[in-house]
């Protein structure tokens, strides 16, 4: 039986007296069917929510692959990352964060991200110097050996955004 066919005969025994119902009863019956209504129209925000998230990630395989819209190969890649577990795409995301912190490190040193042949030795001696200083701050180490972002924190900051993300659409 579903829950809309389990709701309806229940409302049907209240309404017909077949069973003797006071307010207090249909005040409960009222707020299961408050909630059951809330639990849909949450499940059609998350789906659309999550079809919105799966054309980001199509069109994001679109441009990685250099393909077609009909090409198989976006589905296979959005099912080979779908099928890795929770774990797997926390720490995608941690390295990331701490590539990105390095990148930024370079940037704000000025230091030159060419292939090293390339770097001339005082430039590269003055580059090496630059890190040096650098590390002697405890975050700045931390963003030059891929540290800055522990797997800890970023999975508390991730179910945090990602329940935020959710409360907003849910109450919007």
């Amino acid at each position: 039986m579903t829950i809309d066919k389990a709701i309806n005969r229940i409302k049907w025994r209240i309404e017909n007296g077949g069973w003797k119902s006071n307010e207090t009863d249909v005040s409960a019956f009222n707020r299961i069917v408050d909630f059951v209504l809330e639990k849909k129209e949450t499940q059609l925000q998350v789906n659309t929510l999550f079809t919105k998230v799966f054309i980001m990630l199509w069109i994001n395989n679109l441009e990685k692959f250099d393909t077609e819209l009909t090409d198989e190969i976006v589905l296979k890649e959005l099912y080979k990352r779908i099928d890795k577990p929770m774990e797997y795409h926390i720490n995608l995301l941690c390295t990331k964060a701490n590539d990105l912190e390095q990148m930024k490190l370079f940037r704000n040193l000025n230091i030159e991200l060419r292939h090293e042949q390339l770097i001339s030795k005082s430039n590269r001696t003055k580059d090496i110097n630059k890190l040096l200083l650098a590390i002697g701050n405890i975050d700045n180490r931390k963003r030059l050996f891929g540290s800055y972002w522990d797997y800890k924190e970023v999975e508390k900051g991730l179910y945090k955004n990602v329940f935020d993300f959710l409360s907003f659409y849910h109450h919007k």
